[in-house]
């Protein structure tokens, strides 16, 4: 008697831990991001966190609670981003947000801000955005990164007569005022007209820009498209330098992009094999290639449950956890973060588009 009482109690015991495993509410992120409009190039975001969550949850979790991922369409429109977040603050009350795009990022983080939640933006490169902030994160490569790079390019083609086409938003500025500033600090002149989100002919820009010996451009991945073709149409005899967006495949597979040159996270090396099969993976998936803005989604969900495996999941304790400091190897490159940081950044090297790949030894 005694232990068939025993075997019950052990029995009633493994039941209620189990039920207890399953009442665990969910990790509940919501990624505000642009699914359509003229960021939606960055779509696959959404897809790439949605293979890392199914992963995750497919190991249990993250301690012990599985990922739940509201994935939300801003249309690429700040003003419906901020819609969208306090329709889902009410709602839901998400332990995590994530953003995607400098001028989204930049206008969510207010909000963040004042609701002491952690906000992570995606593509977001403006450096202001992460400055004097608590609760808002990076997880890109930033403005600083892509001028750095671009000069280096300008250095190696002995550059010294730059135009410069940029979008008219937080991240176009940036990259425009930063590496204006470089080339004007050696010695050279620049030439630079603005565009607007929606813009789709920029005869008027490229008119200005004619006489220079490089244009560099910046701008969203579906600007570049435009953009590349009508200055060959134009006859612009000079070098087409592209920030990150130009490495793209919707970029590099159109004929008139072939020879410019861009900067590239190491993602599209072949020779990466951990990038590699998260392409692989991908693509048997989604039936298409993985983009370097798709890969953040993935590589971000993935550290996420990383770092905050065994440990309490809340806004609060998601936040410290982000600011201890920590290196982590992701498809887009090894990343180290000090303590107290807020920027999880990424290497971008100079590249040449050849073939509709990649050359990083130009």
């Amino acid at each position: 008697m005694h232990i068939v009482l025993t075997n019950i109690l052990c029995f009633m015991a493994c039941v209620f831990c189990l039920a207890c495993g399953q009442d665990k509410a969910p990790f509940k992120i919501v990624a505000n991001i642009s699914l359509t409009g003229p960021g939606s190039s960055s779509a696959g975001i959404g897809e790439a966190m949605q293979l890392a969550v199914d992963e995750v949850n497919a190991m249990g979790g993250v301690s012990g609670r599985k990922i739940e991922l509201i994935v939300e369409d801003n249309q690429s429109s700040p003003e419906v981003a901020v819609t969208l977040f306090r329709r889902v603050e009410a709602a839901h009350r998400p332990d995590i947000y994530i953003s995607g795009l400098s001028s989204i990022t930049k206008t969510l983080s207010p909000l963040a801000e004042a609701n002491q939640v952690p906000l992570i933006g995606l593509i977001t490169s403006a450096p202001e955005v992460t400055q004097n902030k608590k609760w808002t994160f990076r997880f890109y490569f930033t403005a600083y990164d892509e001028a750095e790079t671009a000069m280096n390019i300008l250095e190696k083609l002995q550059i010294d007569r730059l135009g410069v086409i940029y979008l008219d938003d937080p991240y176009g500025r940036s990259c425009h005022l930063l590496l204006s500033e470089k080339v004007k600090a050696a010695g050279g002149a620049v030439t630079a007209t603005p565009f607007v989100r929606g813009q789709t002919d920029f005869s008027g820009q490229i008119v200005q820009v004619m006489d220079t010996q490089a244009v560099y451009l910046a701008g969203y991945v579906s600007h570049m498209t435009m953009l590349v073709p009508q200055l060959r149409t134009a006859g612009y005899a000079g070098e087409i330098i592209c920030g990150s967006g130009g490495a793209s495949s919707k970029v590099r597979r159109i004929a008139a992009a072939e020879g410019i040159y861009v900067a590239a996270p190491a993602i599209y090396n072949p020779q990466y094999i951990y990038a590699r099969s998260l392409r692989e993976k991908f693509y048997m998936r989604y039936g298409r290639e993985l983009e370097h803005q798709d890969a953040t989604g993935y590589d971000l969900i993935k550290l996420l449950a990383g770092l905050l495996d065994g440990k309490p999941i809340d806004r609060a304790s998601i936040k410290k956890t982000l600011e201890q400091g920590f290196t982590y190897p992701s498809a887009m490159g090894n990343v180290t973060v000090p303590a107290g940081s807020h920027e999880i950044n990424f290497e971008l090297l100079p590249g040449r588009i050849k073939n509709a790949g990649i050359d990083y030894r130009f």
